[in-house]
């Protein structure tokens, strides 16, 4: 069996270009891990090309935005995947899925047994668009895209778009519970057992890290060493989200959703004070509650915090979620009593 991987269209315009969006930004390194899984020889890569006549054409009426004309910029492939496709097979299409490429790869079918799968930008566009005319030429080979090595215009056109594929028996690939997730600036990981020591130097022994909440398993060095374990064993539990932030390499923070039950789910992070007034949380956050409401299908994601903890209620809601209650007095924190904050991110209610 010789598997066989399509990169489409990771163009310069698709992904911070033109029609760029941070979902694809956000996918590259996934694509190029999947790059650096196939040898050359079984890459197919598809690139979006138009000529200068772009906007007299039925594309370019319906969707008015010049991109990847041939020779510019924004044509070309990322510089970073570039690097990693020498030796595979370049297909130029003028439209969004390549005829050519699926009748050759229905003539390779017919000499040799094949398994496809597909990565890139947009899910609801091109890749359907290639995963749809490939089904079609050869129903009898199997297809599958991996939904963490796409992006789609929108997050919603992109789920769409997996759900489309999947009623034509493409199979998705996509997985659950604390899955790598990046940001522009942020990758967060499962954690490692190394995590333990660098955590409980941040957080364990700095008071002013616990001084809202209270909670500390990071007290002692030996705690911290059975959290992170117990965090890591959890990773078996779908419904268990636990990851390490990092910011160019460096450990950055924490942030995970406990205690799910009833279609709710509980979020709470931390970022190590050398990071703070950077934006790392509220970016963690939203990617976060992203993936709990739309990948997981949770309905609800719940936090709190302490009236007077302005960073964290700054947070909180400049990653999208709502104030829904305050109870007076509600949060004892040692001898000190706040008032308690109650936040929800329904994705139906507010997105």
């Amino acid at each position: 069996m010789r598997k066989i991987l399509l990169v489409i269209d990771m163009q310069n315009d698709f992904i911070d270009g033109a029609l760029g969006t941070p979902e694809a930004e956000a996918v590259v390194e996934n694509v190029k891990d999947k790059i650096r899984s196939y040898p050359a020889e079984d890459i197919f890569v598809t690139m979006d090309t138009h000529g200068d006549d772009y906007m007299d054409t039925q594309e370019g009426k319906y969707l008015p935005v010049p991109h990847c004309i041939r020779g510019t910029k924004g044509w070309e492939i990322r510089p970073d995947i570039k690097e990693l496709l020498t030796g595979a097979h370049v297909y130029e299409k003028p439209t969004f899925g390549s005829t050519l490429l699926a009748e050759d790869l229905k003539a390779l079918s017919e000499t040799e047994e094949i398994e496809l799968e597909l990565a890139g930008v947009c899910t609801d566009i091109c890749v359907v668009s290639n995963a749809l005319l490939l089904k079609a030429a050869m129903p009898e080979v199997k297809l599958s895209v991996d939904a963490s090595c796409c992006a789609g215009v929108t997050p919603q056109k992109h789920k769409a778009a997996l759900e489309t594929m999947k009623s034509c028996q493409i199979q998705v690939r996509e997985e659950h519970g604390t899955v790598v997730l990046r940001t522009k600036r942020l990758t967060l990981r499962k954690y490692r057992p190394e995590d333990a020591d660098i955590i409980y130097r941040y957080f364990g022994t700095d008071p002013d890290m616990v001084r809202y909440s209270g909670w500390n398993p990071y007290a002692t060095l030996e705690m911290a060493r059975e959290t992170v374990n117990r965090y890591i064993e959890s990773y078996g539990d779908e419904h268990f989200y636990g990851w390490a932030i990092e910011a160019d390499g460096a450990f950055a923070g924490t942030i995970g959703a406990y205690d799910f039950e009833n279609d709710r789910i509980e979020i709470g992070y931390s970022i190590v004070k050398d990071f703070w007034g950077l934006g790392y949380a509220a970016e963690a956050l939203e990617k976060v509650l992203g993936h709990l409401t739309e990948n997981e299908g949770i309905s609800c994601v719940t936090a709190w915090c302490a009236a007077e903890n302005t960073g964290s209620r700054k947070v909180l809601e400049k990653a999208g979620m709502k104030l829904v209650s305050i109870e007076k007095d509600g949060l004892a924190v040692g001898d000190r009593i706040y008032d308690k904050l109650n936040y929800e991110y329904t994705r139906t209610l507010y997105h």
